[in-house]
């Protein structure tokens, strides 16, 4: 689970610093997981490198598609969505 929620955060640090031309800038919270699927053990000490890519925004609710990499093989992969919840 906490692998899954570094990829919610790592999406809201995307879509944070992809809206320059907003102000005031809104939160964003996890919304939803999807096809999350666990594919090898990590352990701690493991160096975890996630990668997030936009799918698409709709009505302002961002849709990731995220993977988990740990020596450079798949451990995770979840398509993440996250909408925005307030403002700073």
């Amino acid at each position: 689970m906490l692998i899954i929620e570094a990829m919610a955060q790592a999406g809201g640090v995307l879509s944070h610093v992809t809206m320059i031309d907003v102000e005031p800038k809104p939160l964003f919270f996890l919304a939803g997981v999807e096809r999350a699927r666990f594919r090898q053990t990590v352990l701690p000490g493991d160096q975890l490198r996630i990668q997030v890519d936009v799918v698409r925004v709709r009505r302002g609710i961002w849709f990731y598609a995220c993977e988990a990499f740990v020596n450079d093989k798949l451990a995770v992969a979840a398509d993440i969505t996250c909408a925005p919840g307030g403002e700073r």
